[in-house]
C-alpha cells in the first residue's frame, strides 16, 4: 500500500497469494484501508485505492463501519480468467 500524488486516487495497492503471484484485487483485503484511517494516514473519510484492475471506492459509514466499493461483478464466462489443469 503507497499514498499516491495522483488527483483521484489515495492509494495504490497490491495483493500477493501465498504463491507469490499478484491479484488483480481482494474485497476483504480492501477493508484494511481501516487500518489507513485509524493511524491518521489520511483524514478523509471516503478514499479511493487503485488496484491492478480497477479503481475502489471506500468510505467510512460509523465507527468500524466501512463501505467498499468494488464495481460491477463480471459473470459473462468468457470474461473470467480461467486456467483448466489438464491431465
Amino acid at each position: 500500500m503507497k499514498k499516491t500524488n495522483l488527483k483521484n486516487i489515495d492509494f495504490k495497492y497490491r495483493i500477493f497469494n501465498a504463491d507469490g503471484s499478484e491479484v488483480e484485487q481482494c474485497g476483504n483485503g480492501a477493508r484494511c484501508f481501516k487500518f489507513v484511517v485509524d493511524k491518521g494516514l489520511t483524514d478523509k473519510t471516503e478514499i479511493f485505492v487503485e488496484t491492478k484492475n480497477r479503481n475502489m471506492r471506500i468510505k467510512k459509514m460509523a465507527e468500524n463501519a466501512y463501505c467498499v466499493n468494488l464495481g460491477l461483478p463480471i459473470f459473462t464466462p468468457k470474461d473470467i480468467p480461467f486456467n483448466q489443469l489438464k491431465k
